[in-house]
């Protein structure tokens, strides 16, 4: 095995920026090269952290001693320098969400099978110890029959005052989040986060995954610039009722609420990114609260993973 897996860092957003703070200096895993159109913006921080740093991700691709290259470019980007990179024989690991269509998925993950490599799309949670401890705690206890799932997660990426409750500030193109033809909104910036939330959960214990059929209801606050600022899913899922929601305009609690017939459990902070998660249960009367912490943050445990692959 390799002392070490070496990186190469497409595009220098705040998904890349995240990644780059998460290196240290003793771990498996080093940045070789990191790749951003305007080299003169990036961080001073983030510059003794990476062997080089170029303006050319073809560079990147074409670079031999990497084995794997971050992609951190806008969503509308990811497929093309995905395919990319997988053709020039370097493993990929994409940020969220991996692909606008299922169909260029598909055909990365073809192309990963034939050419033996890994692809990883970079929701790092789905990987993290402590989502098994959480379901440890939750197994400790007697619940019955899963009534509903309530999952939330949001952030208020626009900014401004509001007065009677309304915001005077206007989203704009210039910001990848509210471009339409980035890809940007609600749904795909943050609405897998709800949505895998609740899927741990439902397959975990009702052994189903959500999909498009389960969808009752559709509710979406739409902006000036034609994306969805606030968005809600309503499904049912073997008598099972789900709510999903996500927003770009509001900060929301970032967590999931499961209900059963003799109580409930709450998880606050499922992201454990730089705080503790909070799980709050009620089980036939009885309430208990668990704090969860970890020595590994979510993107260094993710690394790690990828690392003994």
């Amino acid at each position: 095995m390799k002392k070490y897996i070496n990186w190469g860092i497409i595009g220098y957003g705040n998904a890349s920026c995240q990644f780059i703070e998460s290196f240290g200096l003793n771990e498996n895993n080093k940045i070789n090269t990191l790749a951003s159109k305007s080299k003169k913006n990036i961080l001073e921080k983030h510059k003794y952290k990476t062997n080089k740093i170029t303006n050319s991700y073809i560079e990147v691709i074409n670079d031999s001693n990497i084995d794997i290259i971050f992609i951190g470019l806008p969503n509308h980007l990811h497929y093309e320098w995905a395919k990319l990179s997988l053709l020039n024989k370097k493993n990929v690991l994409i940020e969220k969400p991996a692909c606008i269509k299922p169909s260029e998925f598909e055909e990365l993950m073809s192309i990963a099978k034939e050419n033996k490599l890994h692809i990883f799309e970079g929701i790092y949670f789905r990987s993290h110890p402590n989502i098994q401890k959480i379901f440890d705690i939750v197994d400790d206890n007697n619940f019955e029959r899963m009534k509903s799932v309530k999952s939330s997660f949001g952030m208020d990426a626009l900014g401004g005052k509001k007065i009677f409750g309304l915001r005077l500030k206007k989203p704009k193109k210039s910001n990848r989040l509210f471009n339409p033809d980035s890809f940007g909104g609600s749904i795909w910036d943050l609405g897998c986060y709800p949505i895998l939330f609740a899927n741990l959960f439902i397959k975990k214990y009702a052994d189903k995954y959500l999909n498009i059929n389960d969808v009752i209801k559709v509710d979406r606050t739409m902006g000036s610039t034609a994306v969805d600022l606030d968005s809600e899913l309503d499904l049912t899922k073997d008598k099972i009722k789900i709510k999903l929601k996500t927003s770009l305009i509001n900060k929301l609690k970032n967590s999931i609420l499961i209900e059963y017939e003799n109580g409930q459990v709450e998880v606050e902070n499922l992201l454990n990114i730089g705080k503790k998660i909070k799980i709050e249960i009620i089980c036939n009367n009885n309430k208990n609260i668990h704090i969860l912490d970890s020595k590994e943050d979510v993107f260094s445990n993710f690394k790690n993973l990828i690392y003994y692959q």
